[in-house]
């Protein structure tokens, strides 16, 4: 009997750990309803960045962190560069630059900014290395990461672990689809076998990984996969949360390579989660919505991008339009002003999401 009571304990105990959410995205893709700014914000805010001969920007490019004391900035162009900011808009320092020395990055893309450490890190997917430099600009290290890994999405930095995943997968077996690793050395410490070629005649797959922190803990997903995992730090997989997306697991084959814009399905690009609500940024036959799904009775409304939020944060305000790749931080919205926007001092608006 004592045994018995044990077990069942153990039983118990596992259960909330491997149960999944089921969230049916599909249920209200296509209609749109109004969706108040302050269901899912604390406040809004437009700031004017300066720019100098330092320190130029091309807003339809810019990737923004709004921190606690700066806020960051990465203009997207080919190599690209770094910029840091005062919370009021002033220009302060360049951080890193392109180039073949070995403290310079060849090529940049995501960044991530961990303000307790002050650290900057760089995505390099040419020399395949995070560049690790602080807030100032000094050269800190450089961070390896597998071989042969195409890093084309944003990353997750968790403590002392990087998680970060491969795009590009080739149809070779063993193939790995995402990597946990040290962040102070890039030693591997865990990764997660592809199981995407599974009975699949297809030469290679591009995917659109998803990586998020919430409550300390990383979460994966990616459009090929109707499922939310979250990830342990031997890069384990539990599910979370179980999407209806549509008919991804039964299109046909050719179509998971280069689907079509109206495809029936939904396909994911950033998700936000909160105590609250979860936040998904997805494509639908063609068009970018924002879902708002309730955890409170786990149902979907959503508002098209194009519309974006009403504005009930500030009085008589435009309604706010959100970018969905422009956030770099996952406690903030970005968009901005283009009818604002000058030479010198492009204009972004600024919206902090609930905890």
């Amino acid at each position: 009997m004592k045994r018995f009571g044990i077990s069942l304990f153990c039983v118990l105990c596992f259960l909330p750990v491997v149960a999944q959410q089921n969230i049916d995205l599909l249920a209200s893709a296509g209609k749109t309803h109004p969706v108040k700014l302050s269901e899912i914000a604390t406040s809004i805010q437009t700031v004017q960045l300066e720019t100098t001969d330092d320190c130029l920007l091309v807003p339809e490019q810019m990737h923004i962190y709004y921190g606690k004391e700066s806020i960051f900035a990465f203009d997207g162009m080919d190599p690209g560069n770094y910029y840091r900011f005062t919370l009021d808009g002033k220009f302060i320092n360049r951080i890193g630059k392109p180039g073949p020395g070995p403290e310079e990055y060849r090529e940049g893309g995501h960044f991530m900014v961990d303000e307790a450490k002050n650290e900057f890190w760089i995505q390099d997917w040419r020399s395949f290395s995070f560049y690790v430099y602080t807030f100032e600009g000094k050269f800190k290290r450089k961070v390896p990461v597998e071989k042969g890994v195409f890093l084309n999405s944003k990353p997750a930095l968790n403590g002392e672990r990087i998680v970060y995943a491969n795009c590009h997968l080739p149809n070779k077996p063993d193939v790995q689809e995402l990597f946990g690793a040290d962040a102070q050395t890039g030693k591997l410490q865990g990764s997660m076998k592809s199981t995407l070629f599974k009975d699949r005649d297809l030469k290679s797959l591009y995917l659109n990984p998803i990586l998020y922190t919430y409550k300390d803990n990383v979460y994966y997903t990616n459009t090929l996969q109707n499922v939310i995992h979250r990830t342990t730090p031997t890069m384990q997989f539990i599910p979370a949360y179980q999407l209806n997306i549509g008919k991804i697991n039964d299109e046909d084959l050719d179509d998971l390579s280069q689907p079509s814009d109206d495809a029936n399905y939904i396909s994911l690009r950033r998700i936000y989660e909160k105590d609250a609500f979860i936040l998904f940024s997805y494509v639908y036959k063609g068009k970018l919505y924002w879902s708002v799904c309730s955890k409170k009775d786990w149902t979907c409304r959503n508002a098209i991008s194009e519309t974006g939020f009403i504005n009930d944060l500030e009085p008589n305000e435009k309604p706010f339009v959100c970018s969905f790749y422009k956030s770099e931080s996952e406690d903030h919205l970005i968009g901005y002003i283009p009818d604002e926007i000058g030479e010198d001092n492009p204009a972004i608006v600024i919206v902090k999401l609930k905890k």
